[in-house]
């Protein structure tokens, strides 16, 4: 009996508040992943330019797998930090339904992203084609990656392991959306206009 005491005293709590060297070290750890995370993107920028032959299709669609994903994955950097504001009042239902919208709007730009994949009317052998596809994939896995944050943070809000005075994990898939955002506006801007 008292074995199974010990294991509940040495448990962690969730529940207790991060302490302000503990959220300086979970953030720096955040941005250095973040920071790595920039390395494809840089690369497949610098392919571009050194593809300095190619030009944009006239056949592309600049809707699809361009600007609707990048609006879409824009207007979730909104809730997904309003997410994290709710959390900081207590309001765990909020957080929830924030982060909900966010994951909705990054299902939708995962799939208009993803579908000129299989519907491209432009040659897929050729330069541009070679980097718009690789482009297509490499945002698309990003976003996934994001949508899979998320949905582990709506998943430990469910079990009640997030709570006003710790909730990390929340401003942590703020940063990676709205790096996700970001580096993907570049991208369309490179791939589309540069």
């Amino acid at each position: 009996m008292s074995e199974v005491t010990d294991q509940k005293a040495s448990a962690p709590s969730f529940k207790q508040a991060s302490t302000a060297k503990e959220l300086r070290q979970n953030r720096f750890g955040l941005i250095l992943f973040v920071t790595s995370q920039m390395v494809p993107y840089f690369m497949l920028i610098n392919d571009r330019f050194v593809l300095a032959d190619t030009y944009v299709s006239r056949r592309v669609d600049p809707l699809l797998g361009g600007f609707l994903p990048t609006l879409l994955l824009l207007l979730g950097v909104l809730p997904s930090w309003l997410a994290v504001r709710a959390i900081a009042r207590n309001a765990l239902l909020q957080m929830q339904r924030q982060l909900q919208l966010t994951g909705l709007l990054g299902v939708l730009a995962l799939i208009v992203m993803v579908w000129p994949m299989f519907s491209h009317r432009y040659d897929a052998i050729s330069p541009f084609g070679e980097i718009h596809l690789v482009s297509l994939g490499l945002g698309g896995f990003f976003t996934l990656a994001a949508l899979f944050v998320l949905g582990s943070v709506l998943l430990r809000a469910t079990k009640g392991v997030i709570g006003p005075q710790h909730y990390f994990s929340v401003e942590a898939s703020a940063w990676v959306w709205t790096f996700n955002a970001i580096a993907w506006l570049v991208l369309y801007i490179a791939v589309y206009f540069i």
